[in-house]
């Protein structure tokens, strides 16, 4: 496996950091290792191991998975993963629970977590051989997540509509007040350049 399939760097920054499309979904770990050292084995004879953290990369249901010496590029690229393994931690991707929707299957939800597919949303986005790797049953498991995060696409849209325009008349209001301060302050104005002792025009007539 190539990291190559992987989401590609999409712009560098001006600090030289490299940004990449969204690998959001993938299942990555870092873990301790070793590595064979060569020049150490030759001149002792014998194989020579020194320890290296090691970086595994895998998309959700797949069989394959790559493994390599962690970079500093695997460390930026992959910060929340490289946390929790200095923290000794398990990391848990962001994202919704598979236990939301199948709140009833607990057996469904650990034969996904085998298949390092930990939330609805890494469900939803399988490729097709990972689904077949799912076994029977597993594209009506990612239709069911795919419906789940269509209808939660619609509610944040409709929530967010409900806010621009709470927003707006909250907007509308405010400005409402502003003008009839600054209409409060022309007449005060008014009032004061005609002075006390000058009648209105309506009086004199």
């Amino acid at each position: 496996m190539s990291e190559t399939l992987f989401a590609p760097i999409t712009g560098i920054s001006p600090e030289g950091r490299a940004f990449y499309g969204d690998d959001s979904r993938l299942a990555v770990r870092f873990y301790r290792g070793k590595q064979i050292h060569g020049l150490e084995s030759q001149e002792a004879g014998r194989p020579i191991y020194h320890g290296v953290d090691m970086c595994a990369i895998r998309q959700p249901g797949e069989r394959d998975e790559w493994h390599g010496a962690a970079t500093a590029e695997h460390k930026a690229r992959f910060p929340k993963q490289w946390e929790a393994y200095q923290n000794n931690q398990e990391y848990v991707p962001d994202g919704t629970p598979l236990s939301v929707i199948f709140a009833a299957e607990p057996e469904t939800v650990e034969n996904l977590r085998h298949l390092k597919i930990h939330t609805v949303e890494q469900l939803a986005g399988l490729q097709e051989n990972a689904i077949t790797r799912i076994g029977l049953g597993g594209r009506n498991l990612v239709i069911k997540a795919a419906k789940f995060m269509e209808a939660a696409t619609g509610y944040q849209a409709a929530s967010k509509m409900n806010k621009e325009l709470e927003d707006m008349k909250s907007e509308n209001e405010t400005l409402k007040e502003q003008i009839q301060a600054l209409q409060r302050a022309f007449d005060s104005d008014r009032e004061q350049r005609r002075g006390p002792g000058r009648p209105r025009k309506e009086e004199q007539e």
